[in-house]
């Protein structure tokens, strides 16, 4: 394996406070690897010896005693390891015993050494001790006893913290499953590992294996009784050694004795409200009618508790109510299996309440629960049409991404970081979806699917399988190589491949397909991009990540629809109407040009946004200046004053002497593409013609970096600052936004391309940012986009709108089109906290506005962190609250009265419906920043292949509720 560097995702999330960025951060992987394979072996593992740790802080020989009682003994770590987490904070081998609780909570680091904890408890149990396998057995090393009073200890610690306990409740939930603390195991997470175990050694055990890990149920016990009687003379004594282990913790985990396992909790207790609740449930459960009453029950008992856990409440009557929580959901997803869900009404019914579980158990919030209205919606008895069924499905399938999400936002750094050395790491975001509810939510998804795919028939295909779980984003089709990739090296991409990633890359080049576990969100540039260019694009989960693995490096034809319908087959199957598509382009499908006759090149000054208005676009400036003076007009309490540094002064500075050359800058540009010209007339391979390409464009960039401002021009600038924002040039802080010749066109977005100077104050940041913004257009990235799409490129110019910072609270995109549903009138929003976090991809706060009220949200915000403005220049990390809404009633009232206006207005300036407008919120008052044409892919939009894609939802079909589901 290549060395990589040990780099910290969340070093450069906290780059003002991570006090890791001082660090050597220099340890290879490989090193890393061979330290584990050497722990694995040693018979102390990670440890080093076995110390006295007494009151007075000295450390002596285990065969010596302390001064003073107080002292506790464990093991002291390996040279290597103190120095992994000195240098490279990674705790490997953990001993709870101690150590400081702030030092474990780790806030200044996401929490990262109590989740390495976790994490590393899951690698021990599924691959035999892992780092442990040998150390474990290391007597002295761990005492049961001081970690269970310290894990009492830490909880009681974190949960004294009130936001923790409702923002980061999944975690402390999972902290509790794994930290040991007294009576609670994590039984499950054992029955899981030990049938992996024994099915790796002993592949006939396989069917068992996959029926505890996708269905598990009280039967699973006698298959595998029945199976160590049958196969009992070829298995070894490990066998039967860990079959006995499961046999047993299957029995504990099944075991139905509520009342015995909640008693010693009743006990902790001293709130009656929430006593008297769980005794009443503990008394009547045992006598309940069927598995639906104690699933019911169970699940609002649960709910419940969440509340109270959330409420005031001592740190240590939280930790009770945890564990009652922890017994009573193992016991209902025990018995979830046993519910008979045949008909259309039972399953809807299970719908309902596997929602709230997964709320109740932390997958979700509160407020993110209340929004799947369709789910806990009461339905008429006499039937149920196939659009509402639709709906439901949708619904199902937002709950079980939203519950996945937050895995990923709690432990996905993580994960990223070890699964660099050691790839078992990934199995974890699995094993915990299926200890949870959302694995029911999937198999009920699935059920559901197959039901309607049958009535109405349509499916979505995927390499022979059908699928219920990959979404549909962006329409388009592409026949390539598939590349499943963890991360791209240096962002380098086969433009003709079709790539499939945990996370699509925000600055990613043009490339034939995408497929990704997290799209960020459906607004954000990128998509914007790849909409624009047919490109095809997919959310999928863990579990299609995986499968895809199997075909990386095969070629595959991918379409999706422009209803979300997606297909996936190798190439070689493909028919001869996919063949076709693929046989023949027209030019004029392919590129546009732009004009360039109407550049007004010979009056270099700056303008105010009054002296420009829609018509000053493709002439003096560019759309985006041109668009913002416009909208300044009709909502002038809504948009901030600004200045425009048109095309004209960009095209003065270019024609200056490049220091130390002959030639201009201009003139540079120029030998450029006309060697460009004669290498394809010569019909040189294409590698050595982007060659050239790329590195004269480098070299330009370099140039304009570095040239010198005109001091008319810098004199200019200064005078109009002042004038325009009220105080001389560095002292009030702006944006430098590009604004090209080459974007926010009709037919082209180029949403993203090139560089937005964030929140600079400083005089001379200002004028280097400038230069920056100028020499943008000219990056390998933005020129290949262009190239895609445009026929001729090398004609950009680039001007820049001024603007002072707005200190927005949150900010976010709307499209007024519904491409995610297709509902007519509909409005697709995505909203994050702070500033750019929608447009750059983060996994944003995302709707379907009707105007009727009935609003879908489509997804929540599932990223911790956020940029923020700072008054004195720059931007701040700041941590994101995920447990409230960002947008409120109120703002999305002021978004449609804005819309009304745009509607109105805008295609009186030469721009049509739809449009993609940016905007933010500052104390509820709402700011615009940009309006630009919301551009799709016509051929993708009128392909009649694509169109066979879709999902035809029958008029007038209508099921009973009685209806069976599967027979």
């Amino acid at each position: 394996m290549k060395n990589l560097l040990l780099c910290f995702t969340f070093c450069f999330l906290f780059s003002n406070q991570c006090h890791l960025q001082h660090t050597d951060l220099s340890a290879p992987v490989s090193e890393i690897q061979s330290l584990i394979n050497l722990f694995k072996s040693d018979v102390r593992g990670p440890y080093k010896d076995i110390r006295w740790f007494c009151p007075d802080g000295s450390v002596i020989p285990p065969k010596e005693k302390c001064k003073d009682p107080g002292g506790y003994q464990k093991a002291r770590h390996k040279d290597e390891v103190v120095r992994l987490a000195e240098k490279h904070h990674l705790y490997f081998g953990q001993i709870l015993k101690g150590t400081e609780n702030k030092d474990f909570y780790d806030i200044e680091n996401d929490h990262s050494r109590l989740k390495q904890y976790i994490l590393g408890q899951y690698l021990q149990s599924i691959d035999d001790g892992w780092i442990n396998r040998k150390g474990r057995y290391y007597r002295g090393a761990v005492q049961a006893e001081d970690e269970e009073d310290w894990g009492r200890s830490f909880l009681t610690f974190a949960l004294d913290d009130a936001r923790f306990s409702s923002e980061k409740y999944f975690l402390i939930r999972e902290a509790s499953k794994f930290i040991p603390h007294g009576e609670q195991s994590n039984l499950l997470l054992d029955i899981r590992s030990l049938s992996k175990n024994i099915a790796d050694r002993q592949p006939s055990f396989m069917d068992i294996r996959t029926k505890i890990h996708g269905r598990p149920a009280a039967e699973d016990i006698v298959s595998t009784k029945a199976y160590k009687t049958q196969k009992a003379n070829s298995l070894k004594d490990t066998d039967i050694k860990e079959l006995d282990q499961l046999i047993k913790a299957m029995e504990q985990y099944y075991s139905t004795d509520l009342s015995k396992q909640l008693a010693p909790y009743l006990k902790r207790i001293p709130s009656e409200h929430i006593k008297s609740a769980i005794k009443s449930y503990q008394e009547t459960i045992p006598n309940a009618i069927d598995t639906e009453e104690k699933i019911i029950r169970s699940v609002d008992l649960l709910s419940l508790i969440r509340q109270e856990i959330e409420s005031k409440h001592a740190p240590s009557t939280r930790l009770s109510l945890m564990d009652v929580s922890l017994i009573i959901e193992g016991y209902t997803i025990r018995a979830i299996p046993e519910w008979s869900t045949e008909t259309i009404k039972d399953e809807l019914k299970l719908g309902c309440y596997l929602s709230e579980l997964s709320y109740a158990t932390g997958y979700i919030y509160k407020w993110e629960y209340d929004e799947l209205t369709a789910l806990t919606t009461t339905h008429p008895e006499e039937g149920i049409s196939l659009d509402m069924l639709l709906e439901i499905f949708r619904a199902i399938r937002r709950n079980i991404n939203w519950g996945s999400g937050l895995i990923i936002t709690e432990f996905g750094e993580v994960i990223d970081l070890y699964s660099s050395f050691e790839p078992l790491s990934h199995g974890f975001i699995d094993d915990r979806i299926r200890s949870s509810a959302l694995l029911f939510m999937g198999q009920l998804a699935s059920r559901l699917n197959e039901f309607m795919a049958d009535k109405a028939g349509w499916e979505t295909q995927v390499i022979g399988k059908k699928s219920s779980t990959i979404q549909g984003i962006n329409p388009g089709y592409a026949r390539g190589k598939l590349m499943v990739v963890e991360q791209l090296e240096e962002n380098k991409v086969d433009p003709g491949a079709i790539y499939v990633f945990k996370k699509s890359p925000a600055d990613l080049e043009p490339v034939a397909g995408i497929l990704s576990i997290s799209e960020g969100n459906m607004v954000s540039h990128l998509q914007l991009l790849a909409r624009n260019l047919g490109i095809p694009n997919a959310n999928i989960s863990e579990s299609d990540y995986s499968m895809f693995q199997t075909y990386e490096g095969k070629e595959v034809f991918y379409a999706v629809s422009n209803k979300g319908g997606v297909l996936i087959k190798l190439a070689e199957e493909m028919n001869d109407a996919e063949k076709q598509l693929f046989a023949r382009k027209t030019v004029d499908e392919e590129v546009i040009r732009v004009p360039t006759e109407e550049l007004v090149l010979d009056n270099p000054k700056i303008y105010k946004l009054n002296d420009i208005d829609a018509s000053s676009s493709g002439k003096l400036c560019g759309p985006k200046a041109a668009n913002f003076a416009r909208l300044k007009q009709l909502f002038p309490d809504n948009l901030v004053n600004g200045l425009v540094i048109p095309f004209a002064i960009f095209k003065d500075h270019m024609e200056e002497m490049i220091p130390g050359e002959d030639i201009s800058y201009w003139q540079h540009l120029g030998i450029t593409f006309d060697e460009i010209s004669r290498m394809r007339s010569q019909n040189q391979s294409i590698e050595n013609i982007e060659t050239y390409t790329f590195n004269r464009l480098e070299a330009l960039r370099t140039y304009i970096k570095t040239m010198n401002l005109k001091a008319s021009f810098i004199e200019e600038l200064e005078n109009q600052f002042a004038q325009e924002f009220g105080r001389p040039i560095g002292q009030v802080p702006v944006f430098l936004r590009s604004d090209t010749n080459m974007e926010d066109l009709k037919d082209f977005t180029g949403a993203g391309l090139n560089l937005t100077v964030f929140n600079t104050i400083e005089r001379e940041k200002i004028l280097q940012g400038i230069r920056d913004v100028w020499a943008s257009p000219y990056t390998e990235r933005s020129y290949r986009w262009r190239q895609k799409f445009l026929s001729n490129p090398e004609d950009v110019y680039p001007s820049i709108l001024v603007i002072p910072s707005v200190f927005v609270d949150y900010s976010g995109v709307i499209i007024t089109k519904d491409f995610i549903e297709g509902g007519p009138d509909r409005l697709n929003v995505a909203f994050s906290q702070g500033v750019g976090g929608a447009v750059d991809g983060q996994k944003a706060e995302s709707w379907i506005l009707d105007p009727k009220g009935t609003n879908i949200l489509v997804s929540p915000a599932r990223d911790r962190k956020f940029k923020t403005l700072s008054r004195s220049g720059g931007t701040m990390n700041q941590e994101a609250s995920l447990a409230q809404r960002i947008l409120t009633n109120d703002n999305i009232q002021q978004v449609w009265k804005i819309c009304e206006t745009i509607y109105s207005e805008m295609p009186k300036a030469g721009m049509t419906f739809p449009y993609d407008i940016e905007l933010g919120f500052e104390n509820d008052h709402l700011w615009l920043f940009q309006i630009r044409p919301f551009v799709e892919n016509k051929k993708a939009l009128s392909s009649n292949y694509l169109s066979q894609l879709d999902p035809v939802v029958p008029l007038n079909l209508k099921f009973d509720m009685n209806e069976k589901v599967y027979q």
